[in-house]
């Protein structure tokens, strides 16, 4: 059953399965799926990818992909941010939960068309001053949880500038670590 959807998929180009090996030449598929740790020989062909997920390392990333919307590196074994998404202009949805991101760059504020950002459970402590630029973000996910010597789970925020507070759009946000300042803003 599987087999026939990935076939039905493919050749309707609405999404495409990568498992390694062969190259992506001349893709049309909108939506692709890898599933590799290897680097992808070519991604050409890709220029109308519209949501690229990654269940693996992922060595490169396509330079093809300007109309992407959904970038989905959950648990992908980076420890930063590729470059070549903040120029992702018309993405709306970024996970990068469970990666080892220590921190967003500056030019984060690039992403204009933001809707949601989860940064769960990575190693950001604090947001950039510039995510008050993201007038379109509506969900910002960003707890992490430790265990203590007691092995009780411990769940911990991320320090937030206050022109988050700006950003009217925004509808959910999960665990912060809130000052007074910002409290007041509030």
């Amino acid at each position: 059953m599987r087999d026939l959807a990935l076939l039905i998929s493919k050749r309707e180009n609405f999404g495409v399965v990568h498992n390694g090996g062969e190259e992506m030449a001349e893709c049309k598929a909108r939506r692709i799926s890898i599933h590799t740790n290897k680097e992808l020989r070519s991604f050409s062909g890709v220029s109308k990818l519209r949501s690229f997920l990654v269940f693996n390392m992922l060595k490169t990333l396509p330079s093809r992909i300007k109309m992407l919307r959904v970038l989905d590196l959950a648990d992908a074994e980076i420890d930063e941010l590729p470059n070549k998404v903040v120029n992702l202009f018309n993405l709306r949805y970024l996970n990068l939960k469970g990666t080892s991101v220590k921190e967003l760059p500056k030019s984060i504020s690039r992403l204009l068309n933001l809707q949601s950002l989860d940064i769960s459970d990575t190693r950001i402590k604090a947001l950039p001053h510039e995510i008050g630029k993201l007038k379109n973000l509506q969900y910002l996910i960003m707890h992490s949880h430790n265990r203590n010597s007691n092995d009780f789970r411990i769940v911990n925020g991320v320090q937030v500038p206050s022109n988050i507070c700006r950003l009217m759009n925004l509808q959910s946000v999960s665990v912060i670590e809130a000052r007074d300042d910002l409290i007041r803003q509030i």
